[in-house]
């Protein structure tokens, strides 16, 4: 009997956390527990626009490639396409549909802003209101009505998956200064006057867009194997080799421009 209390005590927060959030979205949205549906623009509008699309899926078995029902055609999969090989996704959603939309926007929400405080480890009661406050965002009230679905979602996710992130990479991560390097691009800039003025000198700076020169890749090669062998020191050979012939594809494209 003392081990069960000592694990409800410790279950008390999370157990808290669950009704006092489940209990506020369900009353912002206390219609739909009477079977009444959101009107949301733009769930109307992607309905009608993906409607050719899984007629052809129930139809073939397969997604189209093409659909002619917006902006006089396009890439199907760009509007609505199933991802079957997906197991997060279909993971996240089997969770997701215990609480039906749009209570469980708010409910997810709240429950993983309170997460991502647990995480930080910061006390758990606090995090009921950081949950209450996060979830109760005016924003979130505005998009869930415009029919905004994927970009509520991602905001539901953001504050434990941030924090999660933070866990797994929080001892290897390294700020890389790039510097300019000899050969490195610049911008030349001028400004013309009008015929009876004189030309200003032109404007140089450093390019910034790193990526683009085969100096830069090469640094950033380097500091990526570096950062890989340290995490993973059983593999780093394999990491040597593998940087070592990509650095030799890098020269010979440098060769070639």
């Amino acid at each position: 009997m003392g081990k069960f209390l000592d694990i409800l005590r410790k279950a008390l927060p999370f157990l808290s956390a669950v009704a006092l959030f489940f209990t506020v979205a369900a009353v912002c949205f206390a219609p739909r527990l009477e079977g009444r549906v959101l009107v949301q623009h733009d769930i109307q509008q992607f309905d009608g626009m993906s409607r050719d699309i899984r007629e052809c899926r129930a139809e073939a078995g397969e997604d189209p490639q093409w659909t002619g029902a917006m902006f006089g055609g396009m890439p199907a999969y760009m509007i609505n396409i199933r991802y079957p090989a997906q197991f997060l996704k279909t993971a996240f959603e089997q969770v997701t549909s215990i609480v039906a939309e749009p209570i469980g926007f708010l409910f997810f929400a709240m429950l993983s802003a309170w997460l991502m405080v647990v995480l930080m480890g910061i006390s758990p009661w606090i995090g009921l209101v950081v949950g209450l406050a996060y979830g109760l965002s005016t924003y979130f009230f505005l998009i869930i009505g415009a029919g905004h679905v994927t970009k509520m979602w991602a905001l539901v996710y953001a504050p434990a998956i941030n924090k999660t992130k933070s866990f797994c990479v929080a001892d290897y991560v390294k700020f890389v200064e790039t510097k300019p390097v000899d050969g490195a691009e610049k911008i030349h800039e001028s400004e013309e006057h009008e015929e009876d003025e004189n030309h200003e000198e032109h404007l140089h700076a450093f390019d910034e867009h790193i990526w683009s020169s085969p100096n830069n890749a090469i640094q950033m090669l380097d500091s990526l194997k570096d950062i890989l062998c340290e995490m993973d020191k059983r593999n780093s050979k394999i990491y040597e080799e593998n940087a070592q012939k990509y650095r030799s594809e890098i020269v010979k494209v440098q060769s070639e421009i």
